[in-house]
């Protein structure tokens, strides 16, 4: 930063705001993306977001960040208290975590960490490209950063390139109350559309499903040890209507766009995106809209949470 202060290099990538920092340095008006906080842990004794487990831990963090603050104003919000231990370097930090000195560590997720168990997600915020005060270019900067943001997409293929493989993208952590409702062994019983290729298909010789909404949910099944149990839909009832009658904890293969402002009903994240098309006789001018709908799985809004995302 001292560098960049003197003029002694001219940009520097991957910044977070501060106020003392925008009294010092310039900031480019675009950021380049959202950095997300994370606590990180590789004790299997503690769970996530198990916030009454979390008093009084020691937590490493690296001297100076600006997540570490972010990360105060959390444990603040969610009653917990803790000691933080700075380090200078991430390769310190991650030696002091290794070697027992602290219980957890603050990072974010452009921290690209693998091997490691996420503990908690505390904070969101831009991280953005900044130079010395007076920086002769930073308009020309400005506008490129405008025209790379007209590609809606662009942020997130680089971050499925560069962070699919990281703890963040894919430590599977369950909360208490999740772990002790897999641990019962309840079934899930899920209701399938029983004629709906390539989503769900039922054989009725054989009393089984087949399709992309039961390979979906095997993957979460053999990843979280949930139990699923497939059952043939009734096909003129509405998706409210059969949750309410109490036959389903879960329904596979759902529009979410049709439950955008039902408060009753619970959907998980999309899990396909799946382009639909109009189509009709050739003497019929369907039009040349084509229209984005995600696939997901909807719950009763009061029923036992399975986690989001799966």
């Amino acid at each position: 930063m001292e560098k960049l202060k003197n003029g002694e290099i001219d940009l520097l990538c991957n910044a977070q705001y501060t106020e003392a920092r925008a009294e010092v340095y310039d900031y480019a008006r675009f950021p380049l993306g959202y950095a997300q906080g994370l606590l990180y842990t590789n004790d299997d004794a503690l769970d996530y977001e198990d916030f009454q487990n979390f008093n009084g831990l020691v937590i490493g963090a690296i001297k100076d960040s600006a997540t570490t603050p972010l990360f105060l104003e959390y444990a603040k919000r969610q009653g917990f208290t803790c000691t933080i231990v700075d380090y200078t370097t991430e390769q310190e930090l991650l030696a002091a975590l290794d070697n027992g000195e602290v219980a957890a560590i603050c990072s974010e997720n452009m921290a690209s960490l693998t091997g490691y168990s996420l503990l908690a997600e505390f904070s969101a915020g831009p991280y953005s490209i900044i130079s010395y005060q007076g920086f002769p270019h930073m308009e020309k900067l400005n506008a490129a950063l405008q025209e790379i943001k007209t590609s809606v997409d662009f942020e997130t293929g680089l971050y499925h390139k560069y962070y699919d493989h990281t703890a963040a993208a894919n430590a599977l952590r369950f909360t208490k109350d999740e772990r002790d409702y897999i641990a019962a062994g309840k079934e899930v019983t899920v209701g399938l559309m029983q004629d709906r290729p390539p989503f769900s298909k039922y054989d009725a010789d054989t009393g089984t499903f087949s399709g992309i909404c039961v390979d979906v949910l095997a993957s979460i099944a053999e990843q979280s040890g949930l139990t699923f149990t497939y059952i043939p839909m009734e096909q003129n009832l509405t998706t409210p209507e059969l949750l309410a009658s109490g036959r389903f904890d879960v329904i596979c293969g759902v529009e979410r766009d049709n439950f955008a402002t039902n408060d009753t009903i619970v959907a998980t994240s999309a899990f396909l995106e799946s382009p639909i098309v109009p189509v009709g006789r050739a003497s019929y001018e369907a039009g040349a809209h084509r229209y984005q709908h995600d696939l997901l799985s909807t719950m009763p809004g009061k029923g036992r949470p399975i986690p989001n995302g799966d």
